[in-house]
């Protein structure tokens, strides 16, 4: 199995009709060309349409402020066949975590409390492939631990069978330090080592936020190059990445 994923944040520059472009571009190559199976987005806007499917907005959190309340960007996927995954929000179990530091996060034990968004459940493959979550961590310190907390939840509820991707706002390096600290083992941690996934200033690619989580199953990921086909100006933040999930890339 094959997945997709890509942080949009910024594609197009404000412009929906480059937004669709572009969104539309990358997952016809990947569909077409590279066997993608399933693609996931975040930070998805309202009325994007591929082909035949209007992707809804799905696993929104409402972000209120003194004036109004108003929902988020949020997650969304489609199927090879261009029909649109279905999400529900993932139960996330109650834990005392600590950043790789040592320090315990404040605000308690219940993880809707800590974190700006969701945890978006897309099913199991078959019946009998990973269960698949995707999450976008907070942009925060506390990415790597809420990342930990996620990874560990997922793990327990599945029996140690599923795949967790995202954009999880912390190195690798940095989530393999706070999970050892929490002593969250079993899951692992894959990434592409050649290709680093995101540039909040379009200078160059500078971090790794985008990768994979999984256990129980085989898992390969490689970032996927869009800077030879999208103009830097209306570049994403982000890479996508492809995911490959007991197979080779």
């Amino acid at each position: 199995m094959r997945l997709l994923f890509w942080n949009t944040q910024r594609l197009g520059k404000g412009s929906p009709e480059l937004k669709y472009i572009y969104t539309e571009g990358v997952l016809a190559e990947g569909f077409s060309n590279l066997g993608v199976d399933i693609a996931v987005l975040c930070e998805v806007t309202s009325g994007l349409t591929i082909g035949p499917s209007a992707l809804d907005k799905q696993v929104v959190v409402a972000k209120r402020t003194r004036k109004r309340t108003q929902a988020q960007l949020g997650y969304a996927g489609l199927a090879s066949d261009l029909t649109q995954i279905q999400m529900t929000p993932a139960p996330i179990r109650n834990y005392s975590i600590a950043t790789s530091t040592g320090w315990l996060l404040k605000g308690g034990t219940k993880f809707d409390n800590q974190s700006k968004r969701r945890v978006a459940y897309l099913g199991q493959d078959r019946g009998v492939g990973p269960h698949l979550f995707m999450y976008h961590a907070n942009a925060s310190g506390k990415a790597a631990a809420l990342t930990s907390w996620v990874a560990k939840s997922c793990n327990e509820e599945t029996a140690g069978r599923f795949l967790l991707v995202g954009d999880f706002n912390c190195s690798p390096i940095q989530l393999e330090a706070t999970m050892r600290i929490n002593n969250i083992t079993g899951p692992g941690i894959f990434w592409d080592k050649n290709l680093k996934t995101h540039n909040a200033k379009h200078h160059d690619m500078v971090n790794v936020y985008d990768y994979a989580i999984c256990s129980g199953f085989y898992c390969e990921v490689k970032a996927i190059d869009t800077r030879g086909f999208i103009p830097r100006e209306v570049m994403s933040d982000h890479l996508p990445i492809l995911v490959g999930i007991g197979e080779t890339l």
